[in-house]
């Protein structure tokens, strides 16, 4: 699945761009494209599939590239496009970037309360009692 979803998320884009391309509201939808599917696919396919991995930022590479690349395909002849395409893909890589962040437990926040209490602890001069 880790290879198969940026083609589907490739495949939504286009019929996204082919939607606002068409209707009245297209300034609208293009806005939700940009504002909710794309954030949301990025993280989504960092959160999910590439989280294990150990060499995950070139597939998100390669997913923010096929998202500014749906984008590109439709106004590849106008100037002002690549520039926007650039921007599409620093917007989806930030997203995708920040679903690869893990979270770090920090120990002494996550101690169980019981094991704070007097007792549990000792000191450096005490023996251990399994002797």
């Amino acid at each position: 699945m880790k290879y198969i979803y940026p083609l589907v998320s490739f495949l939504v884009s286009i019929g996204f761009q082919l939607i606002f391309i068409n209707l009245e509201y297209h300034v609208t939808i293009f806005v939700l494209w940009i504002i909710v599917y794309l954030p949301f696919t990025s993280f989504f396919y960092s959160k999910k599939f590439l989280k294990e991995g150990k060499r995950s930022i070139p597939y998100t590479l390669i997913h923010s590239f096929s998202l500014s690349f749906s984008y590109l395909m439709f106004y590849f002849l106008e100037t002002e496009a690549y520039g926007m395409a650039l921007l599409l893909f620093l917007w989806c890589e930030v997203w995708a970037l920040l679903g690869l962040i893990r979270k770090q437990k920090i120990p002494l926040l996550f101690i169980k309360s019981s094991s704070i209490r007097r007792g549990n602890w000792k000191k450096c001069t005490e023996k251990n009692h399994k002797s």
